[in-house]
């Protein structure tokens, strides 16, 4: 579908599909392949492939566009509280090797405990695909609590460091 409009207004160029006659699959966050429900991309060849959540506020309130992945145990209209240690939303990118998408990197916003009213807590992870392998794997964390946790080596060579640098003491605020 191309010139879709909303309200009068032309609000998306290039192209929206449903992907009739295209069968092109990406990874999930689960690892298989699977094909994408919505598809938006740049018609032109050659052309940057830009997608942009624009929001507009009347007052001077903080308000900024907002990308929501949401996730809910149970059916539509009947939520029920999402267990600890799983995956509510997950941002992927992947790269093609000419016949497939394959995942480069993956951040993913995890529940660390079964969620209720008064308790939401998350932790986010990071993952990047290693040389010759096609799989992410855990990187980094940034668990609940505001600590970082790196998988493998830090070498003072490998980072680069600008003061000033402030260092979190292990919970919400300080410095140490």
């Amino acid at each position: 579908l191309t010139g879709i409009s909303l309200n009068g207004v032309n609000g998306l160029t290039g192209q929206l599909s449903s992907n009739a006659g295209d069968a092109t699959t990406v990874p999930s966050s689960g690892g298989t392949l699977v094909t994408p429900k919505i598809r938006l991309s740049d018609a032109a060849a050659n052309a940057a492939s830009v997608q942009a959540i624009q929001g507009y506020s009347f007052t001077t309130a903080n308000f900024g566009s907002t990308l929501v992945g949401t996730r809910s145990y149970g059916a539509v209209g009947a939520h029920a509280a999402v267990a600890a240690d799983r995956s509510v939303f997950t941002l992927l990118g992947a790269a093609s090797d000419g016949t497939k998408y394959n995942p480069i990197g993956r951040i993913d916003y995890y529940t660390v405990n079964t969620q209720s009213g008064t308790n939401a807590g998350g932790e986010i992870r990071f993952l990047t695909t290693p040389v010759n392998t096609l799989v992410p794997t855990l990187s980094a964390t940034i668990r609940n609590n505001g600590d970082l946790a790196v998988v493998g080596a830090i070498s003072a060579a490998a980072m680069t460091l600008t003061a000033p640098l402030p260092l979190s003491s292990g919970g919400n605020g300080g410095t140490s």
